[in-house]
């Protein structure tokens, strides 16, 4: 399961910061004013947020194993004595245009050699 990159940092804004605020603010309110059930409160946004972060987790070791977060191969070709670097982009143009960096997959391939003719 992979969330898209949007959504993901949205959800994990709302784990690390929001809920953790809002459960500290509820349970200082509640001690100051008195508002009702203050520890299943803050018991329950503490679930929901240990949820939320176990799913994200899960998201975030599925798109490392994965090859969506990257941009293309660079194809590091050993042939007889010598390498060859091959850049393959997969990514839309326009959408590199947009990015800061650009994240490439090495491979490393080797070419055997031809085996000579036999007489």
């Amino acid at each position: 399961m992979i969330i898209p990159q949007k959504l993901y940092d949205i959800l994990k804004w709302v784990s690390l910061v929001f809920l953790p605020a809002l459960a500290t603010a509820y349970f200082g309110l509640a001690q100051i004013w008195g508002f009702p059930y203050a520890g299943e409160v803050v018991a329950t946004i503490t679930l929901t947020d240990t949820l939320l972060g176990s799913l994200l987790g899960i998201s975030s070791a599925a798109y490392k194993r994965s090859d969506e977060r990257f941009d293309g191969n660079l194809n590091v070709i050993k042939q007889d004595a010598s390498l060859i670097n091959q850049l393959e982009i997969k990514t839309d143009p326009a959408t590199l245009a947009k990015q800061n960096e650009l994240v490439l997959k090495v491979n490393k391939v080797d070419v055997p050699l031809d085996s000579p003719p036999r007489s």
